[in-house]
């Protein structure tokens, strides 16, 4: 494999930054935007199911989210077609973290599919969840 060669989405492009430049992802897992102090999240993945990725992604929102205390997440999983058992304790990590900051985190979008897997393990309980992102802002 050349140096060019970037068959993995999430890898990060080192070449050409300056020195001591921090490493930018060149397919970054999700996308916020900020409407009126509510953080929209976007998961960009239609599959979490690979571990390393899926944690990769749960650190880099919690990271972005790391100086925003009492943040309201409403996050979009509206393009998320298949979720692992892996994916689940991340989304548990992410509302433990969010929630005790005094945050509060709001699921919306979840297809009709991965709402089961949220009710057969009863986490549907946990989480709030919402049909799309209106009605997640609406609800924090």
């Amino acid at each position: 494999m050349t140096p060019t060669e970037n068959p993995d989405p999430y890898s990060v492009d080192t070449g050409g930054r300056p020195a001591g430049a921090a490493p930018r992802p060149i397919d970054p897992p999700f996308d916020v935007i900020e409407e009126r102090g509510i953080y929209v999240i976007t998961l960009l993945r239609s599959e979490m199911i690979d571990a390393q990725k899926i944690q990769e992604c749960g650190d880099q929102i919690t990271k972005y989210l790391a100086n925003k205390p009492s943040a309201k997440v409403a996050l979009d999983m509206k393009g998320v077609q298949f979720l692992s058992s892996s994916a689940l304790g991340m989304l548990l990590t992410l509302k433990t973290t969010i929630e005790g900051k005094g945050g509060a985190l709001q699921l919306a979008g979840v297809k009709p599919d991965i709402m089961e897997v949220f009710k057969i393990t009863k986490l549907h309980k946990l989480f709030g969840m919402s049909d799309n992102v209106d009605a997640a802002k609406a609800r924090l």
